[in-house]
Order: structure tokens, then C-alpha cells, then sequence
């Protein structure tokens, strides 16, 4: 709406049975293409095929290759973007399946000039294997603190294999040496599988575990065994108060004076225990409020 003001609309198209959302009123065009144009015919940059060159603006270019893959739902593209500042050396980041990392030292090239570079990259960029992050089975949960990214991945090649679940790390770097993961996504498999073992080895959660590390199936476990302790207590406090009620005796002020007076009379030698009990008691019993009550220490 910010964008478009209305125009562009998301919408339902296609048969009831395979529904796909499209845009209306929405067209692709291409990038600025004089610019990109005069600088290839200038410069020129070969590129290899299959990707497409676009400049945003003046010493900023971006390369695309799209990849017979989905994710979520929407076509992944690996994109190689190079950013030549007049003054200092030129910076290049590749981005794809929504992480972005700087190519730092990943790859080299002993090409000095600009276009030799950038088509020694992308030369390398068809070569190299992109990581696919590791499998989620549908059971399985990420329990791990560190920050990622998951997703449905289609792969185009085979219509018939159905979407797996994929987990990326937010620091992924793309592009790996060997396997179908980089190290980062190889830690956060890691340091996810060591968790869940963890738990499974637990016998019980600590009482001084702090809830928001908890999964939410750890979270109903402790509700339900704090319930049943609230649910405990509250048939101790019944069967208590019951049986409170059922032996103990009332003692009127006529009964008080009794046992009072027969105290008095009774040596203290013969009952050392109860003196103080007593004693106790009377000072208790002429309290006007429950405030004042200060039992002996014995």
C-alpha cells in the first residue's frame, strides 16, 4: 500500500486443486539498462551464463543467477553484489535464502583489473556448492539459542520429491567446500543436536531453571506438576484443618479459671515441663489482639 497506493494487489490464481498467489498490475522490468550496458561495453565484463547484471546506481552493481530451487515458496537466487568506491579497494558480498556475507577471503583472484575480477568470481560462483543447511524432520525441534532461519526447499530439478524442512544459520556463508553444509550451519547443527541430547538424557528439570530457556513442551510439563503441587497443598490444608477440628478442644473462660487455679496449687517441682507452657499460655490468653502474641523460644 506504501508502495503502490493500490495498484498492486496480492491475489489467488490457477485451479482450485493448485492455487498459487500472484501480484496484479505488477510487471518486471529491467534494471537501468543504458548504465549497465555502457559499462559492460566499456569495462568488458563477460559473464558467464545465466546471470544477469543490473547497476543500482553509480558504482554499485549486483549479478544474479537464479537456482533450480524454492525456498518458502519463492525462487532462490545467488547474487553477487560490488560496491566500487572511488577511494578505496572494492567490496563484494554474495547473498542467498536470506543471509548476506562479505566474501572477504573465501574466494581470491590474482586479477588486478575490475572486469577480470568480477568474471573470475562468477566463474567460481558456477563451481562452488551452495549450502543447503541440514534437514529438520517433522518431529524434531530447534532448541538451540542461536539465531537462524528456517523454511520449506523445494528442489525444481525433481517435481516429484516433496519439500523438506531446511534450517540456516543467520551467519551462513553460503557457499561451502564440501558437503552440502558451510562451517556455521555445521555448528548450528552441532550445538543443536548436543541440546537435544541433553534433554532427552535429563531426568528432570531443575527447579532453578529459568522458564523462557524451557520448549514449550517443558513449559506444559512444569504447569501441569505445578498444578498438581497446588492441587496437593490444598488437600493437606483440608485434611489438616479436618482433623485440627475434630481432636482439639475449646476451652471456655469458666475452664480457663479451672486449670488456672489448679496450677496454682500444683508444685512447680512436679510438672518442670508445663510451667512454662502454662504460663505461656496465660500471658496468650490475656492479649487483646493476635499482634501481641510472643511464645517462649522452648
Amino acid at each position: 500500500m506504501d508502495v503502490w497506493g493500490g495498484r498492486v494487489k496480492s491475489v489467488k490464481r490457477g485451479p482450485r486443486s493448485n492455487r498459487q498467489t500472484a501480484y496484479v498490475n505488477l510487471k518486471k522490468v529491467e534494471g537501468n539498462g543504458k548504465l549497465i550496458h555502457s559499462v559492460l561495453a566499456t569495462d568488458d565484463i563477460s559473464l558467464p551464463e545465466g546471470w544477469t547484471a543490473e547497476c543500482l546506481h553509480q558504482g554499485y552493481y549486483v549479478f544474479s543467477r537464479k537456482i533450480k530451487q524454492e525456498f518458502n515458496a519463492q525462487r532462490l537466487t545467488l547474487e553477487l553484489s560490488v560496491d566500487l568506491p572511488p577511494s578505496s579497494d572494492p567490496v563484494y558480498h554474495i547473498s542467498s535464502h536470506g543471509c548476506v556475507t562479505d566474501l572477504g577471503t573465501v574466494l581470491k583472484s590474482t586479477a588486478k583489473s575490475f572486469p577480470d575480477h568480477i568474471s573470475c568470481i562468477l566463474q567460481c560462483l558456477d563451481k562452488v556448492p551452495i549450502c543447503l543447511g541440514f534437514v529438520l524432520e517433522k518431529e524434531d525441534i530447534v532448541t538451540t539459542l542461536s539465531p537462524y532461519i528456517t523454511g520449506q526447499l523445494r528442489d525444481l530439478s525433481d517435481s516429484g520429491k516433496e519439500p523438506e524442512t531446511r534450517v540456516f544459520s543467520t551467519t551462513c556463508q553460503i557457499i561451502c567446500s564440501s558437503g552440502e553444509q558451510c562451517k556455521n550451519c555445521c555448528r548450528l547443527k552441532a550445538v543443536n543436536k548436543q541440546r537435544q541430547t541433553r534433554i532427552s538424557c535429563r531426568q528432570s528439570i531443575a527447579p532453578n531453571c529459568n522458564k523462557r530457556f524451557l520448549s514449550r513442551e517443558e513449559l506444559v510439563d512444569q504447569l501441569k506438576q505445578e498444578q498438581l503441587r497446588r492441587r496437593n497443598a490444598e488437600m493437606r490444608e483440608k485434611y489438616w484443618r479436618e482433623k485440627y477440628n475434630s481432636e482439639s478442644l475449646v476451652v471456655d473462660d469458666e475452664d480457663h479459671t479451672d486449670l488456672f487455679s489448679i496450677f496454682k496449687v500444683t508444685k512447680q517441682e512436679h510438672i518442670p515441663e508445663m510451667a512454662c507452657l502454662w504460663e505461656q499460655q496465660r500471658k496468650v490468653l490475656e492479649t487483646t489482639s493476635k499482634h501481641g502474641y510472643r511464645w517462649h523460644p522452648k
